[in-house]
């Protein structure tokens, strides 16, 4: 998703530009140009970037299948339910 709507100029024109539409008229554009090259540079870096847009789609299909098939028909990855995982206040250290 992060290549497609902030990588790809044609998308980042139609969507995360206008997330500066609110800024000063004269500082606009340049904001525009550093989100999306931060953006875009994370991309890259975390290796995500490095590959061809198609095998994007790819990867996050067979991601998506492999965790279909760790959860199987469990209602939840890790637990039986969604608080199960965090220990409850009173058993939590102070502060946390």
């Amino acid at each position: 998703m992060i290549g497609a709507r902030w990588v790809d100029p044609d998308n980042f024109a139609k969507g995360p530009a206008h997330f500066f539409d609110g800024a000063p008229e004269d500082r606009r554009e340049k904001l525009r140009e550093d989100a999306q090259f931060r953006v875009a540079e994370n991309y890259l870096l975390s290796g995500l970037g490095r590959h061809a847009p198609d095998d994007d789609v790819d990867l996050a299909v067979r991601s998506l299948y492999a965790l279909s098939l760790q959860i199987g028909d469990k209602p939840y990855l890790m637990a039986t339910n969604p608080a199960a995982s965090t220990p409850p206040r009173s058993a939590r250290s102070p502060g946390s």
